[in-house]
C-alpha cells in the first residue's frame, strides 16, 4: 500500500514540477510546502 502510494506520490510530483518550472520561485516555494504537508497530513492518517 505504501509502496503504491509512494508511486502515485511521485507522478504527482512529476507533474508539479513540470508545473513549478513554469512558475516563478516564489511559486515554487509555496508549491513545494503544500505537498509537503499533504504528505505529512495523509501519513498522519495511517
Amino acid at each position: 500500500m505504501k509502496r503504491t502510494w509512494s508511486h502515485e506520490y511521485w507522478l504527482s510530483a512529476k507533474k508539479m514540477r513540470s508545473w513549478r518550472n513554469s512558475q516563478t520561485s516564489g511559486a515554487n516555494y509555496w508549491g513545494w510546502n503544500a505537498r509537503v504537508r499533504y504528505a505529512r497530513n495523509w501519513l498522519g492518517t495511517q
